[in-house]
């Protein structure tokens, strides 16, 4: 069947249109054709029946009067009756009396009577009990042709053969036209999904003409284009969101080398001496693969132009990289830096005028003292023993 599944559906439709049709009509003449040939044989078999009982009433005379003679002068009318090829008399035991044929080319007769009437291929042997008066006087056995019962049925079926050749032609135009109602639909949908395909233009909308199951399958058909279409917008946003990043955004495979990078990641590479197609520099090189093999973030901090960047190494084992991805912590380096010293200059203040200081954590109960509480309240660095 792999050559049908390779046909259009047009041509699917029409030969499944043809093979239901014609084998409709074979099995319809082929039933009516049984009933027809049977029809034939009983025809032909009532009338020969009747032929032979008045054959038979005719010579009842012959052979109560023992007449031979007569009774050959009565078969010999057979003649006058072409379809009946010979007919025989036969006495009350079953021997035959005479018999008259009308051709040379049949059997002879079997010398013995048989009480049934027979079909063969050519010949129709049909036998008549010679009675008068409910008296039997013996059997009257007709051979039949059939050839005129075979060139009818013939007729019958050669007429068949044409009115067949003449149904195909009248099929096959209105299997044509029927299946452009099932099958222009579906191949209009095929033309519209390869014109999406060649301009990726996923805000077309195909027409529906129907509200059958090719309309409600246009329907869908719409709905998942405007899905793709919502999708298509939501990727080409999250592809520009790397790009548009003010910080820096990398990608770099295995082997250490930059898949990706935005424009502000220009600065980094330049400050790593990265040439383009290469692995990384040995130190971020092995730094990428501590971070593939502990399958963790790493973050390092490093210094580039004017401003520090904190890069986080991220790790995506199933594909096979790692995305970097930068911050600038230029002002938060620097308000470290500005708070130390701060810290700094008031501690230097606090030891030259010699103040005290203590705080007090209400979380964990504890006080911390500097060294100068110690000297000024000349309290012990031991916890005073409670009384």
């Amino acid at each position: 069947m792999n050559w049908f599944n390779n046909l259009s559906i047009k041509r699917k439709l029409i030969l499944l249109i043809f093979g239901i049709t014609i084998l409709a009509q074979i099995v319809a003449f082929s039933i009516l054709s049984l009933e027809y040939k049977n029809h034939l044989k009983k025809e032909l078999l009532d009338q020969s029946k009747i032929q032979a009982k008045l054959i038979g009433e005719y010579c009842v005379s012959p052979l109560v009067f023992d007449d031979l003679e007569g009774l050959n002068r009565i078969l010999k009318k057979i003649e006058e009756l072409p379809f009946i090829l010979s007919a025989a008399v036969y006495d009350q035991k079953g021997d035959l009396i005479t018999y008259h044929k009308n051709t040379e080319e049949l059997e002879p007769l079997p010398p013995n009577e048989i009480h049934e009437d027979i079909y063969t291929q050519k010949i129709l042997h049909v036998r008549e009990a010679i009675n008068h008066n409910d008296i039997e006087y013996g059997q009257i056995h007709l051979r039949v042709s059939t050839e005129n019962q075979r060139k009818e049925f013939t007729q019958h079926i050669m007429l068949f053969a044409l009115i067949l050749a003449g149904s195909l032609i009248l099929i096959f135009v209105i299997a044509s036209s029927m299946q452009r109602i099932i099958s222009e639909p579906i191949v209009k949908l095929a033309a519209f999904t390869d014109e999406i395909s060649r301009t990726t233009d996923f805000s077309l909308q195909i027409q529906k003409q129907s509200e059958d199951e090719t309309g409600k399958l246009y329907d869908n058909f719409n709905n998942m284009i405007r899905q793709i279409k919502i999708k298509q917008e939501e990727m080409e946003k999250l592809a520009k969101f790397p790009a548009e990043n003010p910080n820096p955004v990398l990608r770099i495979s295995k082997e250490g080398v930059v898949l990706y990078h935005n424009i502000a990641s220009n600065s980094l590479l330049k400050q790593w001496q990265y040439q383009e197609g290469q692995p990384l520099p040995d130190k971020w090189f092995q730094l990428m693969n501590e971070t593939v093999k502990d399958n963790i973030i790493k973050i390092v901090e490093t210094e580039v132009d004017d401003k520090v960047l904190s890069l986080a190494f991220t790790p995506i084992i199933d594909k096979e990289f790692v995305n970097v991805y930068g911050f600038d912590i230029t002002e938060r380096k620097q308000a470290e830096d500005a708070l130390r010293t701060s810290e700094s200059q008031l501690s230097n203040a606090m030891e030259i005028a010699r103040l005290a200081y203590w705080e007090y954590d209400v979380d964990t109960d504890l006080f911390t003292f500097n060294d100068h509480f110690y000297d000024i309240f000349r309290t012990p660095l031991k916890k005073p023993e409670v009384i």
